[in-house]
């Protein structure tokens, strides 16, 4: 339900919206791996084209 494309969607019902996880930082910092490796690559992958 939250996957819209090549993110994640901020809420359910709004495509076209995204939240930046930077508990994702904090995740890998202090090695919880908490979230999905798939999740954070895609993640990342969005971060890098959607500043461009």
């Amino acid at each position: 339900m939250v996957i819209d494309g090549d993110h994640y969607k901020l809420t359910f019902d709004r495509s076209g919206t995204w939240s930046q996880k930077y508990n994702i930082v904090w995740d890998k910092l202090l090695g919880f791996n908490i979230f999905d490796p798939q999740i954070v690559q895609k993640e990342m992958a969005y971060y890098k084209n959607a500043t461009k």
